[in-house]
């Protein structure tokens, strides 16, 4: 097992698998989990051949759970923030500046661009991508595949390529939350 943990904020409870990077200036609430070769802190992307250096932190909230090969990077003009009940599974990118709300869960595979927002209770689908600056409404409930290049609503399903609005989630905010606290359950 080999870590490198640079930041001092950390929150009780702490799990850290195999392999994991979490660089200084990174803000972990109680009760997080850090899955294999995961890194917390990378920079911001520009270019292929450019990397911009940090500018402000990472704050992640308590109870999330990070999946094995994610990527959160660090905010270029703003933090990037991950609030409290976050489920963020295997082979994740969260880029620079983004905002994923409280009970977010996204799936494996998701890709998330720069300064875009993810409301609370919301579900992402295996695999979807969203591009920078969109803005995804609470409790709703994007497809597996989707590509988000326009804002979406909320309460609403969507899903396509291009991500369109096909429903309204009829599901209620007390039923996902119990979903996710027994998903969370078993990691």
């Amino acid at each position: 097992m080999y870590n490198i943990i640079e930041t001092k904020k950390i929150g009780k409870n702490l799990i850290v698998e195999n392999f994991v990077i979490i660089k200084e200036n990174v803000s972990l609430g109680d009760n997080v989990i850090i899955s294999n070769h995961s890194v917390i802190g990378t920079n911001a992307f520009i270019t292929q051949k450019d990397y911009l250096q940090h500018c402000f932190d990472i704050k992640i909230g308590s109870n999330v759970y990070i999946g094995a090969f994610v990527n959160i990077a660090f905010g270029a003009t703003k933090c990037t923030i991950i609030e409290d009940d976050v489920i963020i599974n295997s082979y994740v990118l969260i880029a620079e500046d983004c905002h994923v709300y409280k009970g977010v869960s996204l799936a494996p595979g998701v890709k998330v661009g720069g300064y875009a927002s993810i409301g609370e209770n919301t579900s992402v689908g295996l695999g979807a991508v969203i591009r920078n600056r969109i803005k995804i409404g609470s409790n709703s409930i994007i497809g597996m595949g989707s590509v988000v290049v326009k804002d979406i609503p909320d309460g609403v399903i969507a899903y396509g390529n291009p991500c369109v609005v096909h429903d309204k989630n009829i599901l209620p905010v007390k039923v996902v939350r119990k979903i996710v606290r027994g998903v969370k359950r078993i990691f």
